[in-house]
């Protein structure tokens, strides 16, 4: 299942402009908390998320206001779906700079996946606000949205952030999914077939696309769409169609 998009924070550079990992700075032989925040980046891409939370609890506990090290900490204890704790870290990097965007995104994210709808689609507007044209706080909203079967608002979202992002396959693949609630199949299969233009592995696309073609009568494109589906990822196979 596709789910909401996330913004990451990257390792710290030395010197702001250099590259790598930032150089072990020391104070009396004791780490610093660049160089906890460059461990827990370097544990994140090993997605040893409890190992970088360690290293980033380090960072912060050397620097209570290194934001950055808030914000990734959230990051791995969304991958934990730790929602709780995402969200008190990325408040707390809202604290620091009520001007994060990515933050409100990633924090409507984490209250979207408790299930606070209304809350998330309040973090995603206040993230648009401070950055009209950052369409993952669209496309999120728009998944929002979806969830409230708010279907019109939320194909308006999906239709913006594609305006700022066209070569991004999940935007189409959520406009999509409102176009098939709406049985607006002929335009659910050209979203689903840009989708699949943009990224030809993902088997949920055809997947969809086939049920699209089925609904409108069109049973070899939609025969088509499932084995191909299925040859994608064949736990698929376990949840055919029905007429």
């Amino acid at each position: 299942m596709k789910t909401g998009k996330i913004a990451g924070r990257a390792l710290m550079m030395a010197l702001v402009i250099g590259f790598g990992l930032a150089a072990p700075l020391t104070v009396f032989g004791q780490k610093t908390a660049t160089e906890f925040y460059n461990k827990g980046t370097a544990h994140m891409d090993k997605e040893e998320w409890d190992l970088a939370i360690k290293a980033f609890t380090k960072a912060i506990d050397k620097d209570p206001k290194f934001a950055d090290a808030y914000f990734n900490r959230g990051l791995c204890h969304k991958n934990k779906e730790e929602w709780d704790e995402a969200i008190s870290d990325y408040s707390k990097v809202l604290e620091l700079n009520p001007k994060d965007y990515q933050a409100y995104n990633n924090r409507g994210n984490a209250y979207r996946e408790k299930g606070a709808l209304d809350q998330s689609i309040k973090d995603y507007s206040k993230a648009i606000e401070i950055n009209p044209k950052y369409p993952l706080a669209y496309h999120n909203r728009a998944v929002a949205y979806r969830k409230q079967e708010k279907f019109d608002l939320s194909i308006k979202d999906s239709t913006k952030a594609i305006e700022l992002d066209p070569k991004e396959s999940d935007f189409y693949f959520s406009r999509a999914l409102c176009y098939s609630m709406k049985k607006s199949w002929d335009l659910a299969i050209k979203d689903y077939t840009k989708a699949i233009e943009l990224d030809p592995k993902d088997a949920t696309c055809y997947y969809n696309r086939g049920l699209a073609y089925l609904r409108k009568g069109d049973k070899a494109k939609s025969k088509a769409d499932y084995d191909k589906a299925v040859a994608l990822d064949p736990d698929l196979a376990n949840d055919p169609y029905e007429n």
